[in-house]
């Protein structure tokens, strides 16, 4: 029996590459490709498959929320990611969502089908007691959009009708969420994970 794989990413070039790529297997079956989040989650509710091949970075400033929702929703589909992602914190965030493997772009094709290889017999672990990722509300959100753009409490107070004060608190809650120093580092890491386009 096959196995049934989905591609996910933002990119038709990289999605067609790797439907080329992969496809060359007898062993597989590319059953569908999707170019966003909610293409690809109807799509796995629809047309279930044994893996499921992602981007991390995609331009829906989604974070690792995808990841959550295949995690608690389609229990039996392993997950490899394909991606840049290279941050050892971000990495450990995908493996409590479930990752089987992360996999860099930069590999040769053929780390990716040996994972998927190895993938296609791994058991699939209960990870109910892992630590995940933090998330971001709305208004944090709000606030790291504006900060990415550069700008000042002060300015971020007036864009959101409330205090300094309460801005630099929500900042600094930030800062802790995260375990970063300053608003810089936020940024940076924010952006590997997904949740604001790289500025």
């Amino acid at each position: 029996m096959k196995i049934k794989i989905g591609l996910f990413d933002n990119l038709f070039c990289v999605l067609d590459w790797m439907k080329s790529s992969i496809g060359a297997y007898e062993e597989f079956e590319i059953v569908w490709m999707a170019q966003n989040s909610q293409t690809a989650l109807k799509l796995l509710a629809e047309n279930p498959v044994d893996i499921l091949i992602a981007d991390v970075i995609t331009n829906e400033e989604i974070g690792l929320e995808f990841f959550y929702e295949v995690y608690s929703h389609f229990a039996t589909t392993k997950v490899i990611t394909f991606s840049s992602i290279t941050d050892t914190e971000i990495i450990e965030f995908l493996k409590a969502y479930g990752v089987c493997f992360v996999i860099n772009k930069n590999n040769k094709v053929d780390v990716l089908i040996s994972a998927i290889f190895e993938a296609a017999n791994l058991k699939i672990e209960n990870k109910a007691n892992a630590v995940l990722p933090p998330k971001l509300t709305p208004k944090e959100l709000a606030i790291v959009k504006l900060l990415a753009k550069g700008f000042a409490s002060k300015e971020i107070a007036d864009f959101t009708n409330n205090s300094v004060h309460t801005i630099n608190n929500q900042k600094n809650s930030l800062l802790n969420k995260f375990k970063c120093s300053n608003s810089t580092e936020l940024i940076l890491k924010l952006s590997r994970i997904g949740y604001v386009n790289k500025v």
